[in-house]
C-alpha cells in the first residue's frame, strides 16, 4: 500500500503534507496599531453627515477625524449651552471607533479631564462643529427655498 493509498492523517507521525519535513517559517506578526481608538456613541444623522462630508471632500476617514480634532483642540476652550444641541442629543446613535494620531488622542484626553468632560462628548462636539461649518454638510444643501417649491406642486 503506498502513501497516496492510505486513509489521509491516520499517521500522526507524517507530516500532513508531501513537502520537506522542514518546519514552515513563521509569518511575522502584523505591525501593532499605532493609532488609538476611540469608541464614541454618535448620532445617526451626525454620523451621515461626517460620512457624506468625507466622501465629498475624497479624504481617508483617519485623516478626517485627524483634522475635526485638530479644529476643536485649535480653539480655546468654550462653554456654549447646551454644550451637545439638543437637536442631536434625542437622535438614535450608534457606536463606533475611530481612529485618531496618538498626539491628538492624548491632548483630546487631557481636554477632557481639564474640562470635566468625557473624551466621547468632546469628540462629539467636535465632530458637530465641523460638520456645521462644511460647506459639504447635506443639510446645508437643502435650501428652504427649494422645500417651498415642492410643496407648491
Amino acid at each position: 500500500m503506498t502513501r497516496s493509498e492510505r486513509e489521509p492523517f491516520t499517521d500522526t507521525l507524517e507530516p500532513f503534507t508531501n513537502g520537506s519535513d522542514a518546519p514552515a517559517e513563521e509569518k511575522p506578526r502584523s505591525k501593532p496599531k499605532i493609532r488609538p481608538n476611540l469608541r464614541c456613541s454618535m448620532p445617526k444623522g451626525l454620523q451621515f453627515r461626517l460620512e457624506h462630508i468625507i466622501v465629498e471632500e475624497r479624504r481617508l476617514p483617519s485623516v478626517v477625524y485627524d483634522k475635526v480634532v485638530e479644529d476643536f483642540l485649535a480653539t480655546s476652550e468654550y462653554e456654549p449651552r447646551p454644550y451637545i444641541p439638543t437637536e442631536i442629543v434625542h437622535e438614535d446613535s450608534e457606536s463606533r471607533n475611530y481612529s485618531l494620531a496618538p498626539l491628538l488622542n492624548q491632548k483630546l484626553r487631557e481636554r477632557a479631564e481639564s474640562e470635566g468632560r468625557s473624551v466621547q462628548t468632546l469628540f462629539m462636539r467636535a465632530v458637530y462643529d465641523y460638520v456645521r461649518h462644511s460647506p459639504d454638510d447635506p443639510v446645508k444643501a437643502q435650501s428652504p427655498e427649494r422645500d417651498d417649491t415642492e410643496e407648491a406642486e
